[in-house]
Formats: structure tokens, C-alpha cells, sequence
């Protein structure tokens, strides 16, 4: 019921990691590649685990992906923060573009998910 927020949960939870990941390997260029790679690796260990040796939790290709989604995202900040914490007059105003579109998506996704629902069913009161 709840797959996109799974998924999002997912990418946001490995972005951290592949941060720090990418920073720990600072003077590669190939960092965000191998930042998927490893997440890809943990993310597939723990949902192996999940399958094999924690009993109650479901194991899905899903969120192996959006865990290695997550950790890609995350060291592709970390090797773009100079644009991000400083851009230039060019990359600041796609920075606000893109900041104003987000903002304009979050609002109307928000209107449209808490817009009242109606049953087609019969309406009951009980005491």
C-alpha cells in the first residue's frame, strides 16, 4: 500500500552512506560508480538476510535498487557540493528553477493526496 514512500525511505536512508562513501575516497574520479556498487552489494546482503535469516520481513529487488539509488545520490552530492554550496550566477538560477519546481511538486502532490475521499458505499452511524 505504502510503495512509493518505501522507496523513498529507501533512497534516503543509503544517501548518507554513499556520502560518506564518496568523501572517504576523495581523490577518485570514478566515486559515484563505486558508491552504487557498494551499495548495491550491502543492500543486497541485508535483503538476503531478510529472506534467509530474519523471520517476518519481506525481501524485494525494489529496494536493493533504490538502496543503491540512494547511495549513487548521495555521492553524487558530495562530488558536486562545490557547485551546490557555491554556484555561480548560471547554476544558481537552475538551482532556484529547480528549487521552485520541487516546491510547486510537493505543494500540489500534497493537495492532491489529502483531497477528501468519498465511499460509493452506504454511510452509517453507530453508537
Amino acid at each position: 500500500d505504502y510503495g512509493t514512500l518505501d522507496v523513498l525511505q529507501n533512497v534516503l536512508m543509503f544517501g548518507p552512506f554513499g556520502l560518506l562513501l564518496a568523501r572517504a575516497l576523495e581523490p577518485r574520479p570514478w566515486r559515484p560508480l563505486v558508491a552504487l556498487l557498494v551499495g548495491l552489494a550491502c543492500s543486497a546482503a541485508v535483503e538476503l538476510a531478510q529472506l534467509t535469516v530474519i523471520p517476518g520481513r519481506d525481501a524485494t529487488l525494489s529496494d536493493v535498487l533504490a538502496n543503491a539509488l540512494g547511495a549513487a545520490l548521495g555521492a553524487a552530492l558530495w562530488v558536486r557540493r562545490a557547485l551546490l554550496l557555491a554556484p555561480g550566477p548560471r547554476e544558481a538560477g537552475r538551482l532556484a528553477a529547480a528549487a521552485t519546481l520541487a516546491w510547486i511538486i510537493v505543494v500540489g502532490g500534497t493537495g492532491w493526496l489529502l483531497r477528501p475521499s468519498v465511499r460509493p458505499d452506504r454511510w452509517y452511524g453507530q453508537v
